[in-house]
């Protein structure tokens, strides 16, 4: 690990340049693919957004500070080694070995707490169920159970489709299954998570999108570890979901991230497959599918009737229907205009 001796590493202390390389090579490694700092940005904006939201509280007691088993940013580097080390073991024997570098009177919950920090910031993964995660039924439970080792706790969030029979016969249109469609025609609204669990998931009430943008993360890990803790497969379908959602040479994309601040879509790589039918089988089959109803569904609105080109027979058909109206419109309107002249006329010679 490189060395750090300016930075003190307590929680209060603002990251230095020195400090984010020696916790990005902890968490995401630099032996092979080297990430340039400025993709490495958003992921630092979301460790250090984690660390504020400790610090929360008017009194110190009732902080979120005050209920982990560590009282700096080393232990955390240190814990995360230690869940790297072990993440084939069961889950008491990892507790076990992350206690044996906290103070002893560190308690059970305190220790637990600790560790889905370190998780959160290191893998992207919340450990609990949240009103913001696993809120449906009928997806991975965000538990750790004791018997289970973390790499099958993380495995176990992200299980292969085993429904898309429906879909063997589909084929997407590549040039508009796109975020940007999804939300300038589809009217949906996408929202940035740090959390992978939640990738594509679809609100259906709120028309809710949520993708995972950390681009970078999944690419350093990918490449510079040899066995991660997140399997290679769902980084490297994270990726190509995100390279299909977010084209770069797609001018609308390009719009709509430079609206949102986002710059994700400049990241490499982009030599993965680029259809959404090599990833119906995957880690995020069900939910591509989900989507892809959305954006198969019959314009609903106006907006969609005025923008909605995959369909070119139905959209031209509409424009052709819509011409004849106004033509048929200005026709009646320039009927009456005369009608109402010609009877104007007749009483002025009558």
């Amino acid at each position: 690990m490189t060395q750090q001796s300016a930075f003190d590493w307590s929680f209060e202390s603002p990251l230095d340049a020195q400090a984010e390389e020696v916790i990005w090579e902890q968490f995401f490694g630099t032996t092979v693919e080297h990430i340039p700092n400025p993709t490495r940005k958003p992921y630092f904006d979301f460790y250090k957004a984690e660390l504020s939201k400790l610090r929360m509280g008017q009194r110190s007691k009732d902080r979120a500070l005050q209920q982990l088993a560590i009282r700096g940013q080393r232990e955390i580097l240190e814990i995360g080694r230690i869940l790297q080390d072990h993440k084939d073991s069961p889950r008491k024997d990892t507790l076990a070995a992350v206690k044996s570098i906290l103070p002893c009177d560190a308690t059970d919950e305190a220790v637990s707490r600790t560790v889905e920090l370190t998780v959160r910031v290191s893998l992207m993964v919340d450990m609990k169920r949240t009103a913001n995660s696993f809120t449906s039924p009928d997806e991975p439970d965000g538990q750790w159970n004791d018997g289970q080792s973390l790499a099958q706790f993380v495995r176990g969030l992200f299980p292969r489709s085993d429904d898309a029979s429906d879909a063997k016969d589909r084929k997407t249109n590549g040039q508009t299954f796109t975020a940007a469609f999804l939300v300038n025609v589809c009217r949906l609204s996408i929202v940035f998570t740090n959390n992978l669990g939640e990738h594509l998931k679809l609100e259906r009430g709120k028309r809710e999108l949520r993708i995972f943008p950390l681009k970078a993360c999944l690419f350093a890990m990918e490449k510079n570890q040899e066995n991660p803790i997140v399997p290679k497969s769902v980084l490297k379908e994270t990726i190509q979901t995100l390279n299909i959602l977010f084209p770069l040479d797609d001018p609308a994309t390009v719009a709509m991230m430079k609206a949102e601040a986002r710059t994700f879509h400049f990241e490499k790589p982009f030599d993965m497959p680029q259809t959404v039918d090599d990833l119906i089988s995957g880690h995020w089959g069900d939910r591509l599918l989900a989507l892809y109803n959305v954006y198969s569904s019959p314009a609903g609105t106006w907006t969609q009737l005025f923008k909605d080109t995959r369909n070119p027979q139905l959209y031209w058909t509409f424009w052709l229907a819509f011409a004849i109206f106004v033509l048929t419109v200005l026709s009646t309107v320039a009927t009456i205009i005369q009608t109402v002249y010609s009877v104007k006329t007749y009483y002025e010679v009558y």
